[in-house]
């Protein structure tokens, strides 16, 4: 698990630096959750079922052609 974890992380380029990268993530304010802040209706993202089981196929290397 740990080398999954380490090849995760040089993949993402995550930085190595992770107290500077937790205080500053700490400091920031938390997301409004209050509706007045968010006064417009965002559409819901839509995907086509073929292309979606094509991802998901190719995401697991399983070949449905």
């Amino acid at each position: 698990m740990l080398a999954d974890c380490l090849a995760a992380e040089a993949r993402l380029s995550l930085s190595h630096d992770r107290d500077d990268v937790i205080a500053r993530a700490a400091a920031r304010p938390a997301p409004s959750l209050r509706f007045e802040d968010f006064p417009r209706e965002v559409p819901k993202p839509e995907f086509h079922p073929a292309v979606v089981a094509q991802r998901i196929a190719a995401s697991l290397e399983l070949d449905l052609d």
